[in-house]
């Protein structure tokens, strides 16, 4: 799964996700990933201002078809 990314994508990717794990919760998904809550706010800014490749909505990374043929 991890093949082709980059370190910042794999972290954007497990903060995004845990994110949805906690509800949206900002504060608990800072203590779950060992974060102050300023510095994943100061990340969740971050990414809003830069967004992934490509245009706005599914990544080509998000696509789970567009891993399958890439081996």
């Amino acid at each position: 799964m991890a093949q082709g990314f980059t370190l910042g994508e794999l972290e954007r990717e497990y903060i995004e996700r845990v994110l949805e794990v906690e509800g949206g919760n900002k504060t608990r998904a800072a203590q779950r990933l060992g974060l102050d809550r300023k510095t994943l706010y100061r990340k969740l800014e971050e990414y809003a201002a830069s967004p992934r490749e490509g245009e706005p909505g599914v990544a080509p990374s998000e696509d789970p078809t567009s891993m399958k043929n890439e081996a």
